[in-house]
């Protein structure tokens, strides 16, 4: 009985060896067993991959789990990215819309179709990196349609002060005066730039280049500026970049009024 005992006792050990050796086998990415099925899983369809995870023809075997769920959420994040970027560049409203809340809108829509909770993990890691640029894109165009809505307001604003004063023959120096107020004011109250304050200004005086005001052009373009803290700031035509095209518009602005 003993020896017997003895015998099951080394035939456990050498089946649980044995168990050891064939897992270590059938779970080697390097086998031929394993490499022949990594080749049939890379050249499926989306739709064949999933089928293949839910038939669970992978044989529980890590290895092939592991590739198969990559593989889906690889896919999966290929078709949304071509997805998401035809969805945004043609029918998304990129003025108004919520880039961030219709992007997890689909995103889900994707992984909802996706078999394995792995396989959705690798779907959504391989899509993190996406979002967050595209929605850094996204933020850049709505901050550009935000600035071009304020200097239209903006540009509006100044002509309607210079078109009253005009109207009441005021100098162009005191007309010119009041722009440069408001210029002022709106790097206080609405953050413009310098340079995005000089670049309404000259467009200004394109618009009063074309209508002649020569005056005012030239007001617009030699006058110096006074800062919010009473400091004084170049006039246009001293400011690098503006210099040959500010007397370029003051002749023009000569010809337009037939002087």
């Amino acid at each position: 009985m003993d020896a017997l005992v003895r015998s099951l006792g080394g035939l456990n050990a050498t089946l649980e060896e044995y168990g050891k050796v064939d897992r270590a086998i059938k779970n080697d990415p390097n086998s031929t067993e394993n490499k022949e099925y990594f080749a049939r899983l890379q050249m499926m369809t989306p739709e064949q991959l999933r089928e293949e995870a839910r038939t669970g023809s992978s044989d529980g075997i890590r290895v092939r789990n592991d590739a198969l769920n990559a593989l889906l959420g690889e896919r999966a994040s290929s078709d949304f990215r071509v997805s998401w970027s035809s969805y945004y560049n043609t029918d998304f409203d990129r003025t108004y819309g919520d880039a961030g809340a219709e992007f997890d809108r689909m995103r889900e829509d994707f992984a909802a179709d996706l078999p394995t909770e792995i396989s959705k993990a690798n779907f959504y890691r391989q899509t993190d990196a996406f979002r967050g640029s595209w929605m850094e894109k996204d933020a850049a165009e709505k901050t550009e349609h935000t600035k071009t809505l304020i200097n239209s307001t903006i540009l509006d604003g100044m002509r309607n002060s210079v078109d009253d004063d005009l109207h009441a023959s005021v100098e162009p120096s005191e007309i010119v005066r009041k722009v440069f107020q408001r210029s002022s004011a709106n790097r206080d109250f609405l953050g413009l730039s310098g340079q995005e304050q000089n670049e309404t200004l000259f467009a200004l005086a394109q618009e009063y280049a074309q209508r002649g005001e020569v005056e005012v052009v030239r007001q617009l373009l030699t006058a110096d500026r006074q800062g919010g803290n009473g400091e004084v700031i170049p006039s246009l035509s001293r400011i690098a970049g503006y210099t040959t095209k500010a007397e370029a518009l003051i002749e023009r602005s000569c010809l337009g009024s037939g002087g």
